[in-house]
């Protein structure tokens, strides 16, 4: 390095930053700018993998309720008391309750419960453990629509 009068170091041509410093900024800027990108991309793949994990998860589980209610109602759907205690005008609503309202409730914990007649018409309900008016399932009627039919089978639409 060149020296000044008096005994002072003279400036290199270039200088420090313009021939160190700022290579080396830029070469931190690429790294820390890539390394960014990296962590982004694996961050959207690992979140995008945990959606589909759970999402399969979620599938799972409501394929295994539906199975499961499916069952539970089996025991009381094709029972020959409670298809002669709803029909031929004559419904029987305590032996409903005790029998199928309740019962369901007690032991599989249903929070609602609709007895529906041959023409999908509600002749029983129990909401939270207890008995309601039947007309109460004309709330939930447009909603159960599609799952009615399916119990229903292929001869009811047809």
């Amino acid at each position: 390095m060149p020296w000044r009068a008096g005994g002072a170091a003279a400036p290199a041509s270039g200088g420090f930053t313009a021939r160190v410093a700022a290579p080396v900024a830029v070469a931190m800027a690429l790294v820390l700018g890539l390394a960014a990108l990296g962590i982004l991309a694996a961050t959207r793949s690992g979140d995008e993998a945990a959606i589909t994990r759970q999402e399969r998860v979620a599938r799972h589980h409501v394929a295994a309720a539906a199975a499961s209610l499916a069952h539970e109602l089996e025991t009381v759907a094709v029972w020959d008391d409670a298809v002669e205690r709803t029909t031929h005008g004559r419904v029987d609503a305590d032996w409903l309750d005790e029998s199928i309202g309740t019962w369901l409730h007690r032991l599989f914990g249903h929070d609602r419960v609709y007895v529906l007649d041959r023409d999908d018409q509600p002749v029983y309900a129990m909401e939270d453990g207890g008995r309601v008016p039947p007309a109460r399932y004309e709330a939930v009627r447009a909603d159960l629509a599609g799952l009615v039919a399916a119990a229903r089978g292929p001869a009811a639409t047809a």
